[in-house]
């Protein structure tokens, strides 16, 4: 039976699982297989896993839903609560909670809740969104050299147009360079820039959710170009006719 309750494994790869009553039964969300937006490999794969432990440990009858999602994460996971800028008068914000929302909204509403009022809070300076631990660099700098690993490595792979069948997508050699080439299930090509626009990466394909993944940032963009998910402000450009 599922248990009633929130619950998280220590071991990894990690799984949590939540239980939820409906007029059709009890649902069970189970989530795991966490990776980094872009930097997922096979994702099909990843809900197969997924839907195997479940049916390992639990009498599942059906699967009904299969979603991803981000958890934004600061450099130092300690989450950013607070004014904007020092210099900021009004502007708050409360961010960085790596998954632990239930927990740390909470937390945001007190903190936030004091700060306007004007009363004191001791937490205010460990959320201060404007810190830098100088502890925290190593960690800081890790992340920026995968980012950079992905700026300049995905720029030496491409695949071969002929492979791409309906359905999928990939980035492509053309005549014109390198495309984001979406082929849809009537074999209508839908081709764009791979070029990420919020600093130049190149996106990935996410076969899962059919959508253009950028492994270096997190923005994702739909299997038509268009924004889903940021930073990035605009979506994927259009190439009309991919050679």
């Amino acid at each position: 039976a599922a248990p009633p309750g929130l619950f998280i494994s220590t071991p990894e790869p990690f799984h949590s699982l939540r239980s939820h009553p409906s007029a059709e039964g009890e649902l069970l969300f189970v989530g795991g297989e966490g990776h980094k937006t872009g930097q997922g490999g096979d994702t099909v794969a990843r809900y197969q896993r997924l839907e195997a432990w479940a049916r390992e440990h639990f009498a599942v009858r059906s699967v009904v839903y299969r979603w991803s999602t981000q958890d934004n994460r600061t450099f130092d996971r300690v989450p950013y609560i607070g004014l904007a800028a020092h210099d900021a008068k009004h502007v708050y914000l409360a961010t960085g909670f790596g998954g632990w929302g239930m927990t740390n909204g909470t937390a945001a509403g007190r903190l936030l809740s004091d700060l306007i009022l004007g009363r004191e809070n001791e937490a205010a300076a460990v959320y201060d969104p404007s810190r830098f631990k100088l502890g925290s660099a190593p960690r800081l700098i890790k992340e920026n050299i995968n980012v950079a690993a992905h700026f300049i490595g995905d720029r030496l792979t491409g695949a071969d147009a002929k492979s791409l069948s309906p359905g999928k997508g990939d980035i492509v050699d053309t005549g014109q360079g390198k495309v984001a080439m979406y082929k849809d299930e009537d074999g209508v090509v839908h081709a764009f820039s791979p070029t990420c626009p919020h600093m130049g990466c190149l996106v990935d394909w996410n076969p899962a959710e059919k959508s253009w993944d950028c492994p270096c940032h997190g923005s994702r963009f739909s299997m038509d170009g268009a924004v889903i998910h940021g930073p990035a402000l605009k979506g994927l450009a259009p190439i009309s006719k991919p050679g």
